[in-house]
């Protein structure tokens, strides 16, 4: 008797493995696992795929082999990012944005801008301070 292939990097090919997922939810079989899908969106045969990579080191070189085939972006002019890259950021604009006016997009939160706070003038301050800033 043979036993059944156990693929290196798909856990739920071991039998045992297999049996306690279809116990988990409830299942006999995978068969029965797939019961409510409707037959005509099922594939009805096995799929195409190359044998598996058993070692390794093939895995790697397929991968490598794959990748290979790209074009880098040190290759190819690429917009990717969007200005991301790296520029000049002045040292005052760390120091600017930690400060607590500058956390929300507001200034002040909903129950700060009303009642006894808004009288004091708490957030006519804050938007001074910010045209500060700015000018």
């Amino acid at each position: 008797m043979t036993e059944p292939f156990v693929h290196p990097y798909i856990p739920n090919t071991a039998p045992d493995v297999r049996a306690e997922m279809l116990a988990a939810v409830g299942a006999a079989s995978v068969d029965e696992f797939y019961a409510d899908v409707p037959a005509d969106l099922r594939l009805g045969r096995a799929l195409d795929l190359p044998e598996p990579l058993v070692a390794e080191q093939d895995l790697a070189r397929h991968v490598s082999g794959l990748l290979a085939k790209n074009t880098t972006t040190t290759e190819r002019l690429s917009f990717l990012g969007q200005g991301t890259y790296a520029h000049h950021v002045p040292a005052v604009v760390d120091e600017v944005i930690g400060r607590s006016e500058f956390l929300t997009a507001y200034a002040g939160s909903p129950t700060k801008t009303t009642g006894a706070s808004r009288r004091s003038g708490s957030t006519s301050r804050s938007w001074v301070n910010c045209c500060r800033w700015t000018s």
